[in-house]
């Protein structure tokens, strides 16, 4: 027969058993999948993260990139107006020479004549004025051609 004391030692060996092979696999499967759950939680609070900081960075290159463009503009205007400068200053500095050979070339020539007015021994002068004279024809004839080139000499004599 089966005496309670029998069964309460069945029950104390098969109840430690039972657990064990029962209970003990649940509750750490339980634990498992709650570890899993917050793997996969921070998982995704350090993805929108990085999404956010993706975003914060696309904003800034896109704000990087509208100021290279307006700063390329600015520099594109303030170049041309260079540019634009020197033309002019190229232009007046040409006009100038020109003027400045032309009234040294009418110099000779009254420098010429006047000594023709006095004596034969200023024929070695009166030679070397009139090469130079020449020299400076050629000088002016050249810049007019330039000058031809660019439309300074219609201004240029618009002004005379």
């Amino acid at each position: 027969m089966i005496d309670g004391t029998s069964i309460l030692i069945a029950l104390i060996v098969a109840v430690p058993t039972v657990l064990s092979t029962t209970l003990v696999p649940l509750m750490i499967k339980r634990a498992d999948n709650q570890t899993r759950r917050e793997e996969r939680a921070e998982d995704k609070a350090e993805l929108k993260l990085a999404a956010e900081k993706a975003e914060e960075v696309a904003e800034q290159a896109k704000e990087a990139a509208r100021l290279l463009a307006e700063n390329t503009v600015k520099a594109e205007k303030a170049t041309q107006s260079l540019v634009d400068k020197v033309d002019v200053v190229h232009v007046l500095v040409n006009s100038n020479l020109t003027l400045a050979t032309q009234k040294l070339l009418e110099s000779k020539e009254a420098h010429i004549e006047l000594l023709r007015q006095y004596t034969p021994e200023n024929l070695s002068i009166i030679k070397q004025l009139e090469l130079e004279i020449v020299e400076l024809n050629s000088v002016l004839a050249d810049r007019r051609a330039q000058a031809i080139k660019v439309g300074v000499l219609e201004k240029q004599q618009d002004k005379e």
